[in-house]
């Protein structure tokens, strides 16, 4: 498996190896991941109380704890700074505000099924869309923007819904709001599945079989089960006592 991944990711690495860090590029089979026992030392970022240790991960594996960026406070390009004056009236407008967002370029197919889940739930969702597809929306339920930082939106809303991406999944578990997982493919399941055990999130939704009535369920779930909402606060509460980038930066100068 980690092998496959390698050859996925090779030539994004190679091109960060060259461009960044002025290093050769990797070779094609690197003989470092053939074996478990070869590998080198591998950070992972995340915290134990989110992904338990797995039992037989060796001392090169280390867990630093999640890699976050701090202080966003504002919509950071410059090109979105009058569409964030609109985007606060409608959060601020919106009795029940939620964020939206698929990871993918197929959002736009999903439009007609949000625009109905929304109003069956009723709440009101800022929607993460390319804005080629902005002129396609209808519903003032939605406000659609191409871009926002997780960091800075999620805390202003009550409920994201998206892919269940890693990064993504840290934002919205840093803000202490219920999280519904919507995956596509990959390691999202799985943050769906642990999202869900946790009780911070509803059971995750396959968007292969997304439909209205599912979402708009998932979303009366998060906004009013109160125990669901707690343990979003709570969890959020824990994590934001840790620092991953800097024990992943110790790890690191402690190899120089």
């Amino acid at each position: 498996m980690t092998q496959a991944i390698w050859h996925s990711w090779r030539s994004e690495i190679n091109h960060a190896r060259h461009a960044d860090f002025g290093l050769p590029r990797a070779q094609w089979a690197d003989p470092s991941l053939q074996t478990f026992s070869r590998q080198p030392l591998t950070l992972n970022g995340f915290i134990e109380h989110i992904v338990p240790r797995p039992q037989d991960w060796n001392e090169k594996q280390i867990i630093t704890g999640y890699w976050r960026s701090y202080g966003v406070e504002q919509l950071a390009v410059q090109k979105y700074e009058r569409q964030a004056a609109q985007l606060h009236r409608f959060i601020d407008s919106s009795p029940n505000p939620i964020a939206i967002g698929f990871g993918s370029p197929g959002t736009q197919g999903y439009l007609p099924m949000l625009e109905e889940a929304l109003q069956l739930a009723n709440a009101q969702a800022v929607l993460t869309i390319p804005e080629k597809y902005h002129s396609e929306i209808k519903s003032k339920n939605i406000f659609p923007i191409e871009y926002a930082p997780h960091d800075w939106l999620y805390p202003r809303v009550k409920v994201a819904a998206h892919h269940g991406g890693a990064g993504t999944t840290s934002a919205s578990l840093h803000a202490g709001i219920p999280t519904i997982t919507m995956p596509l493919a990959i390691d999202q399941f799985f943050w769906g599945e642990r999202i869900y055990k946790m009780g911070v999130g509803p059971k995750p939704i396959p968007q292969r079989t997304l439909s209205a009535e599912k979402l708009a369920n998932a979303i009366q779930e998060s906004l009013y089960d109160a125990d669901m909402r707690e343990r979003a606060k709570t969890l959020s509460a824990r994590l934001v006592t840790e620092n991953g980038v800097r024990a992943a930066v110790r790890q690191m100068r402690d190899l120089m």
